[in-house]
């Protein structure tokens, strides 16, 4: 019992290790991005802006379309 115990706290303090790792450098990477992130930011919101724009205008166009009414 306890050797299984041993193993899984082994295991356990591995897991804790690795991820706590992975968290750290994941942490480093998105604040260099953020910083980075200034130099892109117009072409970023002209873009999410003509997105929003077209899906407006295919909102708008959809709605426009008037539906087909086969009723004799």
């Amino acid at each position: 019992m306890s050797r299984y115990f041993s193993l899984d706290l082994l295991a356990a303090a591995m897991w804790s290790v690795l991820f706590a790792s992975i968290g750290y450098c994941a942490t480093h990477l998105a604040a260099r991005w953020i910083e980075e992130l200034h130099r892109h930011e117009r072409p970023i919101v002209a873009a999410l802006m003509l997105l929003a724009g077209l899906i407006l205008l295919r909102r708008w166009w959809l709605a426009r379309q008037a539906p087909v009414d086969l009723r004799i």
